[in-house]
């Protein structure tokens, strides 16, 4: 729902401990967690928190989130509020809406999603298919 990452990059620090400190911050000061359309067996939203420490990315220009220093980030830890989608059916679409508010930024998705069906049931559709496509042929 609402992720920071603090990374050498930037001026967030230069230790994994300094690092934590700037991810830590930005995750507490969190409010207003929303998720509408996901089902979760939790109403406290801020159950929901993970953390990933000491990981290292490489941002390149011209990348989708306009990032403007460039480069590997050596070490950089990741704290937030994260929902996993529960399987969709099939007979979408669904809208989810997301997010949450810092001092320091906002975040509001809604998006409109439509379930596919699983490999399983597409296998058996098809085998049905052919059992039929095998009655018709023998009444013919």
């Amino acid at each position: 729902m609402v992720n920071t990452v603090c990374d050498t990059l930037y001026p967030d620090g230069n230790t994994v401990a300094e690092l934590r400190a700037c991810a830590n911050g930005v995750a507490d000061s969190v409010t207003g967690l929303k998720a509408d359309g996901i089902a979760h067996s939790d109403p406290n939203l801020f159950h929901y928190r993970e953390y990933f420490e000491d990981f290292s990315y490489e941002v390149v220009a011209g990348n989708a989130f306009g990032a403007v220093n460039t480069g590997l980030a050596e070490h950089a830890v990741a704290d937030g509020y994260w929902l996993m989608l529960e399987p969709l059916g099939t007979s979408g679409p669904y809208t989810i809406t997301f997010g949450g508010e810092t001092p320091f930024f906002t975040t509001q998705v809604t998006d409109t999603i439509t379930g596919v069906p699983e490999p399983a049931s597409l296998a058996l559709l098809a085998s049905g298919l052919v059992g039929l496509a095998g009655v018709r042929r023998k009444r013919d």
